[in-house]
């Protein structure tokens, strides 16, 4: 084969020199052995160019942005506590609570348990009964009786009632008068004279 005028050698025998190509000009080069290109692993495979992922297809009415953001789960706010109205009494009251074969009755003022009305003006004596009346009336609800109070603690806005007020209590009990406390405290409830708790045993 020749190029031109000029004959084109090839040498593939082991142990040859170099191929050689006698070029047009009659100087001879020696032909670069041209290494093959690297095979790329997938570790030296460039990642695709980084960017923002496609854009998803908004829904009717949503905005574009709307599904990158994410959501926010509102949590509602604990249901306030309706305050407990026992007696006409607002806030975290309990009339009674049994504790084995106890039961401590709550502090009770001259209330009508029926309407929750408050009578203000009434006399230190009216009101001691009424609110022995409401003592009476949970002990009963509790399968229990005035016997079975074995202390009472007896809260007086003066102590100057004392005496008017322990004329009408002692009227509430036909044997022996259970252990009692009185404490004069600077208001009570709803303006009462007189507040009485109790508690009672099988």
């Amino acid at each position: 084969m020749k190029i031109g005028d000029r004959p084109l050698f090839y040498k593939n025998q082991p142990g040859d020199a170099p191929e050689t190509i006698e070029n047009q000009a009659g100087r001879v080069g020696k032909k670069r052995d041209v290494a093959p290109p690297p095979a790329q692993s997938a570790e030296t495979i460039p990642p695709a160019a980084s960017g923002p992922p496609p854009a998803q297809v908004a829904s009717r009415g949503e905005s574009p942005g709307a599904r990158e953001r994410p959501a926010v789960v509102a949590q509602a706010a604990p249901a306030a506590r309706a305050p407990a109205a026992q007696g006409g009494v607002p806030g975290g009251y309990t009339q009674a609570s049994r504790y084995g074969d106890l039961l401590f009755i709550s502090g009770q003022i001259a209330l009508d348990p029926r309407t929750g009305a408050f009578d203000s003006d009434a006399s230190i004596e009216v009101q001691t009964q009424r609110a022995m009346d409401n003592v009476r009336a949970i002990l009963e609800s509790n399968q229990l009786t005035m016997a079975n109070i074995v202390s009472v603690t007896i809260y007086l806005s003066s102590l100057s009632n004392v005496v008017a007020m322990d004329r009408a209590y002692q009227t509430y009990f036909r044997q022996q008068l259970p252990a009692r406390s009185v404490v004069e405290v600077s208001k009570l409830p709803r303006g009462a004279l007189v507040e009485i708790s109790a508690i009672a045993g099988r």
